[in-house]
């Protein structure tokens, strides 16, 4: 992800009282993307669809005659119904009952708080809980994103809940199941199973994250495109939101988009997925689908882009449409071809988000010139940032953006890093240095779990001197 990585002061979780836990916890879960109901809140106004979600728990053995389950990361309009202001609701309904739908626990009998869900367990009673509710997603507003005629509407668990977790932070799925309409395109961050009966399963015995995250989008708002380059296949998904409307009026999607547009977004995206396979050849990426929005703050200072991996060879990417004038589009890209976005690899934002800033510019740039002018205004961005410069790529365990007043970590991630890395490929060979990089993902592709010092190690492997290799780890 780049652009959009927010400092938001409620996100935040909360946790229970040591003695009421959970652990082990089993549970089974069925999701159904359903139109918004015009008596919720934001269903009224905001969003043309919500979730039903029903989740089966299985509490036994629990030591305790309460189960207390949680939603993990608090977001804005959760914190706004925990302090009372319901009409900001994200669970607009929920229900508590037996696996059976018997014997419903009535609201009296359990707490929620908007985050925090505590549920009596009579010694006597069955060993499985069924948690039925509504849930909205809040990204546009925690980006001050407009939503009406966005047709993207995200629920990613990096950003908010919108499941329950023991109050461990755990649960194990057995199974995993969603009903789409055919009005929606329907992305998760993992591979998927169509079902006889019209469902889709998540394959949990290929999923690589510890979380659940998926996008919907509202078909009505995208006009399809397909791309074909070489073996490689993509679809564009180009956002017919009329750009000239006036503010706050309720958007209609525009009939047909020009065939100048059409043609500009084809042939871009030709010629950076061509340059990127040029560059890792041995990479599995082989479907894409692209979708465009308005994906950007109000005052059009920062945007959203988002790279989801469903498989080895097929991802999703999510950008605002000004990703097309510079390097942000690329950047989004060079995820799916470079997919070090998981637990096993450490000195994460090197690899996950420097490295891949620095193949964007790598490739958007294809003038030497024009490439070495781009990293040195990186530089020269940095250090007109506010905030600690001394801070290594190594020591960042979040990594944000104040939209207010421009502090954060991102001058670091996407402008210092990656200028050191494009100085330090040019003193060893950049050729050298890509090779080094290719090699480092083959590993991860065969399944090893090299670190950092073994991507130094490749490095030293092919003629770089301890002295040059230090010298850069030093910089960053």
């Amino acid at each position: 992800m780049k652009k959009a990585i927010f400092l938001l002061l409620c996100g935040m979780s909360f946790g229970i009282a040591a003695a009421v836990h959970a652990q082990g916890l089993h549970a089974t879960m069925f999701v159904k993307v359903v139109d918004a109901e015009p008596q919720d809140s934001l269903g009224a106004f905001f969003y043309p669809y919500k979730l039903k979600v029903q989740q089966d728990f299985d509490i036994r053995p629990l030591s305790c005659d309460t189960l207390s389950l949680k939603l993990e990361n608090f977001s804005f309009f959760q914190t706004l119904r925990a302090e009372g202001e319901s009409d900001f609701a994200l669970i607009p309904d929920m229900n508590v009952c037996s696996r059976n739908g018997q014997a419903p626990y009535h609201d009296t009998y359990y707490t929620f708080d908007g985050a925090n869900l505590s549920i009596p367990v009579p010694a006597d009673a069955a060993t499985h809980i069924r948690i039925e509710y509504g849930y909205y997603s809040d990204l546009c507003f925690r980006t001050h994103i407009v939503p009406m005629g966005c047709g993207l509407l995200q629920y990613d668990f990096g950003w908010n809940s919108w499941y329950f977790k023991g109050d461990d932070g755990h649960v194990e799925f057995d199974k995993v199941a969603f009903d789409i309409p055919d009005t929606v395109c329907f992305f998760i961050n993992g591979e998927s199973i169509a079902e006889a009966d019209g469902t889709v399963s998540l394959d949990l015995a290929q999923h690589r994250y510890d979380d659940i995250s998926f996008h919907i989008a509202d078909k009505k708002w995208y006009d399809p495109h397909p791309v074909r380059i070489g073996d490689i296949r993509c679809d564009l998904l180009l956002s017919k939101r009329d750009t000239s409307e006036v503010e706050n009026e309720i958007p209609v999607p525009l009939a047909q988009l020009p065939d100048s547009l059409i043609a500009d977004r084809k042939e871009r995206i030709g010629r950076i997925i061509r340059s990127l396979h040029g560059l890792f050849p041995e990479s599995k990426a082989e479907e894409f689908t692209i979708l465009e929005d308005d994906l950007r703050t109000e005052d059009e200072k920062y945007a959203y882009g988002r790279a989801v991996h469903m498989s080895d060879r097929e991802h999703a990417v999510f950008i605002d449409r000004s990703y097309w004038l510079d390097p942000s589009l690329t950047h989004e890209l060079v995820h799916c071809f470079l997919n070090y976005n998981y637990d096993r690899i450490d000195a994460r934002y090197f690899f996950d988000e420097s490295l891949i800033e620095y193949f964007a510019n790598y490739v958007y740039y294809p003038d030497p010139n024009e490439r070495d002018e781009a990293f040195a205004a990186k530089l020269e961005y940095f250090e007109n940032l506010p905030g600690d410069k001394d801070i290594s790529i190594f020591d960042i365990s979040r990594n944000y953006v104040d939209t207010r007043s421009g502090d954060g970590t991102h001058g670091i991630v996407y402008h210092k890093v990656p200028a050191r890395i494009h100085e330090f490929a040019q003193k060893i060979g950049t050729e050298r240095f890509h090779e080094a990089v290719r090699k480092f993902n083959l590993r991860l592709e065969q399944g090893d779990a090299p670190d950092f010092e073994d991507f130094g190690r490749i490095l030293r492997d092919s003629g770089v001197s301890e002295e040059d290799w230090l010298q850069f780890v030093r910089s960053i």
